[in-house]
């Protein structure tokens, strides 16, 4: 137990919180390993369980009927994902997840996660610290797209990769 609690402690979303709210979250995460390429979730499945990444990448992407795929987000140890859909009345995944390395994951089902944030304020507040982060990548991401053309978004990205 105290190895699984200083792992969880390693990803940066628990690194701050009270060793209570770690210690109920060491008791309903699992450990979950997947490989290189491994599908670890599917867009339009109900959604069973948010995810947080102890080690390796996982891409995050919609795709098209014509198959066309769509990144959302490349993430990294120490991020979440599939935190959203617990909280929609018909909770279905959003987008898919695949392993771009080796991976392991840890999970908390659906219903343990929606159990624990109304128990823990600290998590609470953690979680909704990351939706805010992510509400203000996505509102730039859409200004980017509506209020630039393509050469400024283009020559954004260039000056971005030069830095």
């Amino acid at each position: 137990m105290a190895d699984q609690l200083s792992t969880l402690r390693q990803i940066s979303l628990f690194s701050e919180l009270s060793d209570s709210t770690l210690q109920q979250i060491s008791r309903i995460a699992f450990r979950c390993k997947f490989e290189r390429g491994e599908m670890i979730l599917l867009e339009g499945d109900p959604c069973s369980a948010v995810y947080f990444i102890s080690s390796g990448e996982v891409r995050i992407f919609r795709l098209n009927q014509s198959g066309r795929e769509q990144v959302l987000v490349k993430l990294g140890s120490g991020s979440a994902f599939n935190t959203v859909p617990p909280f929609q009345p018909q909770p279905v995944n959003q987008a898919s997840g695949r392993a771009l390395t080796d991976v392991t994951l840890f999970a908390i089902r659906t219903q343990d996660y929606c159990q624990i944030l109304l128990k823990c304020p600290d998590l609470t507040m953690v979680i909704l610290q990351d939706f805010a982060d992510r509400l203000v990548h996505i509102t730039n991401l859409v200004g980017d797209l509506a209020l630039h053309s393509v050469r400024g978004r283009l020559a954004k990205f260039l000056l971005n990769q030069a830095n």
